[in-house]
């Protein structure tokens, strides 16, 4: 097969309009770019995405209804601190008892032959105390009687030594009375000296007698120990002995209750301690007067969680002014709610720098896009990953919980379609 070739060709008047378009398009690529020609533009900052909230008030708390049991205000267990036979207990349980009332009495006779024996001891050690002090007078009798020796001594002397220059006497006779003197000096300085010994002696017994007045006076003490009174008012709730049973120290002999106040103890879960304030009022029922209902305030929350079941003890405090609220009894306890609400926010949203906490609060708002403006908040408590604004934040103010990456004052940002 043979292939032929056909040329085409154009009239003659269409050549000056094809180069005219040619040369064009080759003088268009070769014109230089001026220094005023725009360059490409920068691109546009992007916005951080945020997943935005509205504060909202938090709802009423539910009163939920816990149950609790009731003991005295105060429990005073009394116990013996001697020992010896009971000889008296003048109570049973259920009595009603007055501060200083007798309740039991000991057998007391060793302790009152102790007390007799340290007062006779005492006795003998003020005569002793006497012959001493007697001593005493008589030293000082026989330095008096030194005394004059010695100057009647020292006079001879004297007198016999001037007989001796006068040629009288001899010169043994002279210092025969020089002698006399000085013996009757020695024995008055002997005598002095007997007097200091005989003061420490009195000394010594002024102490004894002191150390015996004491041992005295525990023995007395000691004594009132066997008989033993109330120390509150109250009412008896257990008696741990009976008559004629031998009582040692820190015996147990009763229970006493005291029933002015009652307090309620009520274990509550450790979630439930956000909503708990120490003076809170509590509302509080018995069974046992299923018509009346009882106001209590909460004055005591255990530091201390039980491992088992991880609960903590309430102490509730009523007024009982006819005592009629014993011990034991169940009782029905419902925390009032408080009046103020208050705004939640997730834990999520705050942010802190040392000691400042803050939030980002959402401004200028268009569609889906905003600003955000650092709102300091002060907090008050966080449980379970909930924050509670004390201020700096009011009902319907739109914050954010989440954002793609950290945020700064003044920052744009996109809505995300997870925001309220």
């Amino acid at each position: 097969m043979k292939y032929s070739h056909k040329s085409i060709t154009f009239p003659r008047y269409f050549l000056p309009l094809i180069n005219l378009i040619f040369f064009s398009l080759i003088g268009c690529s070769q014109i230089p770019k001026t220094e005023n020609q725009p360059t490409s533009q920068p691109p546009e900052k992007k916005s951080i995405n945020v997943d935005v909230a509205t504060a909202n008030l938090n709802p009423p708390a539910t009163i939920t209804e816990y149950i609790g049991t009731t003991k005295p205000i105060q429990e005073v267990s009394l116990r013996s601190q001697v020992e010896g036979k009971l000889l008296a207990l003048t109570v049973d349980v259920g009595d009603r008892l007055f501060s200083g009332q007798l309740i039991a009495t000991i057998d007391d006779s060793f302790q009152i032959a102790a007390v007799n024996k340290a007062k006779a001891d005492l006795l003998a050690l003020e005569s002793e105390l006497a012959q001493a002090e007697s001593e005493v007078n008589n030293a000082r009798t026989e330095v008096e009687k030194m005394r004059v020796e010695l100057r009647q001594a020292e006079n001879d002397a004297a007198r016999f030594n001037k007989l001796l220059q006068d040629g009288a006497i001899s010169q043994k006779e002279a210092e025969n009375y020089q002698t006399s003197a000085k013996i009757a000096a020695k024995n008055l300085k002997s005598a002095q000296e007997q007097i200091t010994i005989e003061q420490k002696v009195v000394s010594t017994f002024l102490a004894r007698i002191g150390s015996q007045k004491a041992v005295i006076a525990q023995e007395q003490q000691e004594l009132g120990y066997y008989r033993l009174f109330s120390p509150i008012n109250g009412v008896v709730l257990a008696k741990m002995t009976e008559i004629g049973n031998l009582i040692t120290p820190s015996t147990e002999i009763v229970k006493i209750g005291d029933f002015r106040q009652v307090k309620v103890i009520v274990p509550v879960s450790e979630l439930e301690l956000a909503n708990l304030n120490i003076g809170q009022l509590v509302n509080v029922k018995f069974d046992a007067f299923s018509t009346q209902s009882f106001t209590g305030k909460l004055t005591t929350i255990s530091p201390l969680i039980e491992t088992n079941n991880r609960k903590v003890n309430l102490e509730i405090i009523l007024d009982n002014p006819d005592s009629k609220i014993g011990s034991g009894l169940l009782a029905r306890v419902k925390f009032n709610p408080e009046k103020q609400q208050k705004i939640i926010i997730p834990e999520s949203a705050l942010n802190q720098n040392q000691d400042t906490n803050y939030i980002f609060i959402i401004k200028n708002k268009q569609e889906n896009k905003a600003t955000v403006e650092k709102q300091v908040v002060e907090i008050g408590n966080i449980v379970n990953g909930k924050v509670e604004i004390i201020s700096g934040i009011k009902p319907n103010d739109n914050f954010v919980i989440n954002s793609s990456q950290p945020l700064q004052n003044g920052d744009q940002v996109s809505l995300s379609v997870l925001s309220e």
